[in-house]
């Protein structure tokens, strides 16, 4: 089983007299240097897109943005675009749907996304608590008597700004007369309602259709239940029915006239209208993977408008729904993928650590052979110690080995998840709930993998990566192999070792006696070269001279 040590000193050891004088100031500029660059990561991180043209957004005329809430108006579409531009200011745009965008006017400093809601000859924006009223090309602001909560949804009825104000407890609609908010007191929905999913968590949705006002639920994006309010501003229990949805992700809107349920899934919109009491599919169209979106009437009964984006790129898209052909009208901004640039960004943030981590081992290597002693005896016996450089790419084989299964799934399962944010019908693959036991199998095999290592390095002294590089793990006394319960010790506590991107265990390599770091001062092992001649153990029978004692 080998020798389970807690000793913090061998028998026989050298220590460095330079090693608390230039040694120290030396190696302590090369870690502090480490971890400013380690703590820059970050940043490294973020100017990855730079190089792949994702902040080409800042120096373009009509940059798109983020795209939030739109409206259909005067026959353009408005839209609300925010980035880091402007000092986070937001932008009101407008396009036609055959021409580019036009930034119209730079509304403020948005805390929310801003909901928009349209009249004939005027449309009003809506940011937690402020309105904002956009008429003959000029934005001002609406001053009210109260603040309403801001879950609130605003809609216009009859003309004149409206809402459903959403408390904890009670759900009120409320009108806006001469600024002044008033309650249809007897209009009150608490949560109870004879649908059973119906919460507080549920998300409420109001549409208007002529004199028409319709309240829906939508809950964890499966299921929908819907009311029409009557003219006395009731809404009985049993007047709620449900809505067929199926989809990812579920919208509302007003199309032609009539209320009407969007879904999204796989690359696919399908468009469901009420038409009396009853539920009707439209629209069937295969699109790319879409996130946010808003659809319109079109210029014909039969026809749609559909703007939509992709969070985090800079790319609006409007196109034409007849029936189930869909055709784009305009393009605005350029196509990126978030989802590639954020793979992209993540390889090269760990190209530039382990960059840094071969640096850092390079120099501290060089520092340690010219101050720290570079030999170790037991019983007459001298070995060398392995340096910081062999013991960081011995461990790097070792990390590539136990994560291979891990990082073969991750590959297939990034292909296959990009493929599915495109559009692509690629079935239930890539389903979180078949996703995840091939991630746990993964794991499991990669945990058996780091097992066998490390009893491979309790019985022989090495590890895959230890083989490659030449070097050995042994007890301290004895220079023996260490056995398999400190082999499990050392490897467990690199836990420790690995705190702020593995400095902690240099630190303990290169200032403690011993090039031992923590996971080797409570397991009794050091770790040393193999020796080209000597014993089988890698005892060498040079002298303490010929070593550089």
């Amino acid at each position: 089983m080998g020798n389970f040590s807690f000793r913090m000193s061998g028998p026989e050891e050298y220590v460095s007299p330079k090693a608390k004088g230039d040694f120290t100031r030396e190696a302590g500029i090369v870690i502090g240097a480490a971890l400013v660059l380690f703590f820059m990561l970050p940043f490294f991180a973020f100017f990855i897109y730079a190089f792949n043209g994702y902040f080409d957004i800042f120096f373009e005329e009509h940059a798109t943005g983020n795209f939030h809430n739109s409206v259909f108006f005067n026959g353009k579409i408005w839209y609300i675009t925010s980035f880091l531009k402007k000092s986070k200011k937001c932008d009101l745009v407008s396009l036609e749907p055959s021409a580019n965008a036009q930034p119209e006017i730079v509304i403020g400093n948005f805390l929310s996304y801003p909901e928009l809601f349209a009249d004939k000859d005027r449309f009003f924006i809506v940011d937690l608590f402020r309105i904002k009223e956009f008429k003959d090309g000029t934005l001002k602001d609406i001053k009210t008597d109260r603040q309403l909560n801001y879950l609130s949804k605003y809609f216009i009825f009859k003309g004149e700004p409206a809402a459903l104000e959403i408390t904890d407890k009670e759900q009120y609609f409320c009108f806006l007369k001469d600024g002044k908010w008033k309650k249809e007191e007897s209009f009150a929905i608490k949560p109870a309602l004879n649908v059973p999913w119906v919460k507080s968590d549920c998300q409420t949705h109001v549409l208007t259709a002529g004199n028409d006002i319709y309240l829906f639920y939508s809950h964890k994006s499966r299921e929908a239940a819907y009311c029409r309010i009557n003219n006395d501003f009731t809404c009985k229990p049993e007047d709620w029915k449900m809505v067929p949805v199926e989809g990812n992700y579920i919208s509302f809107a007003t199309v032609n006239g009539k209320p009407s349920v969007i879904n999204t899934e796989k690359g696919r919109v399908t468009v469901t209208q009420l038409d009396g009491d009853q539920w009707k599919e439209i629209s069937s169209v295969k699109t790319g993977r879409i996130y946010d979106f808003n659809i319109f009437s079109g210029k014909n009964p039969d026809e749609m408008l559909l703007i939509w984006g992709n969070t985090g790129s800079n790319n609006i898209e409007v196109d034409n729904i007849k029936g189930d052909v869909l055709s784009q009208i305009v393009s605005i901004g350029k196509k990126y993928e978030p989802l590639k640039l954020q793979m992209i960004s993540n390889i090269f943030t760990i190209s530039i650590e382990i960059i840094i981590l071969t640096a850092v081992l390079v120099l501290l290597s060089g520092v340690m052979k010219k101050y720290k002693i570079s030999a170790y005896t037991v019983n007459g016996s001298v070995v060398t110690f392995a340096s910081l450089m062999q013991r960081g790419f011995a461990r790097g084989i070792d990390v590539l080995i136990v994560y291979l299964p891990i990082l073969i799934c991750f590959i297939i399962y990034s292909k296959q998840y990009l493929e599915f944010m495109e559009g692509k019908d690629i079935g239930d693959l890539i389903s979180p709930l078949m996703i995840f036991p091939v991630m746990l199998v993964s794991m499991a095999i990669a945990a058996v993998i780091a097992v066998i290592i490390w009893l491979m390095e309790g019985k022989w002294g090495q590890t895959p990566g230890k083989m490659v590089i030449g070097i050995k793990t042994v007890n301290r006394e004895t220079l023996l192999p260490c056995g398999p319960i400190s082999a499990i010790v050392r490897n467990l506590l690199f836990i420790v070792d690995g705190i702020i991107h593995f400095l902690t265990g240099i630190f303990f390599i290169a200032f403690f006696t011993n090039r031992q770091r923590f996971g080797d001062i409570i397991a009794g092992t050091i770790v040393i070269e193999k020796q080209a001649s000597g014993s089988e153990n890698g005892i060498s029978e040079k002298s303490e001279e010929e070593a550089g004692v």
